[in-house]
């Protein structure tokens, strides 16, 4: 069972970032994705890398492995190249009862938090993004039990206080954590996106089994 809070804000204009995730009883997929070059092009490019690797969830009812995460991400690269559109960071998160495992292109994160944020993309490559036909994917797998989880871009994880993310994420609410990231004018410096999750007693009420819930845009 899991508790999941998500936010989606834009710094101006139209939203680039996109995020979205999928039930399949005791596992859940969370991706998030965040656009670069033109606004339309990058929205595109974030849809795409979502889709694609929505489609490639399948109905396990347990995480894929590390490599499969890493052949599935691998494989949008160059479809996505092909396409008259921008590229995209993009990362997820395949959650069982035990474990999570995934695979990250890009500067957009996944962390555990408990007293202090661990960073599960570490080894990541911030560029060339997918859709670049150059695309570096990193695979990481990790055991979670206990704390949160929170996948966010670089507009959050680049912005705000460290500190003032541990503090705040045991509240399990995403646009608090979004306004952290907010320049002293109320601004924020880049679009900002993340989902909180957690382990809990009841399932994440809105997300019907076996369907792509979307984080829309603020």
């Amino acid at each position: 069972m899991f508790e999941l809070n998500a936010c989606n804000d834009a710094s101006v204009g139209k939203c680039v970032n996109r995020a979205a995730w999928i039930l399949r009883g005791e596992r859940i997929v969370v991706m998030l994705a965040e656009g670069a070059g033109r606004k339309t092009d990058a929205a595109f490019a974030a849809e795409f890398a979502i889709k694609c690797a929505a489609e490639m969830v399948g109905q396990e009812k347990h995480p894929l492995s590390p490599g499969q995460w890493l052949n599935i991400v691998s494989e949008i690269d160059v479809p996505l190249s092909l396409e008259p559109a921008g590229e995209t960071t993009f990362v997820v998160a395949d959650i069982g009862a035990k474990r999570i495992s995934g695979a990250s292109v890009g500067d957009s994160k996944v962390f555990i938090v408990d007293t202090q944020m661990r960073d599960l993309t570490s080894n990541q490559q911030r560029k060339p993004l997918l859709g670049s036909g150059q695309a570096v994917t990193n695979a990481y797998e990790e055991d979670w039990s206990s704390g949160e989880l929170l996948l966010c871009n670089a507009g959050l994880h680049k912005y705000a206080a460290r500190d003032k993310l541990v503090t705040n994420a045991t509240n399990m609410d995403a646009r608090a954590l979004i306004e952290l990231a907010r320049l002293p004018n109320g601004a924020l410096f880049d679009d900002a996106v993340c989902v909180l999750l957690r382990r809990g007693k009841a399932a994440t009420g809105h997300l019907p089994e076996g369907t792509i819930q979307h984080v829309r845009p603020a």
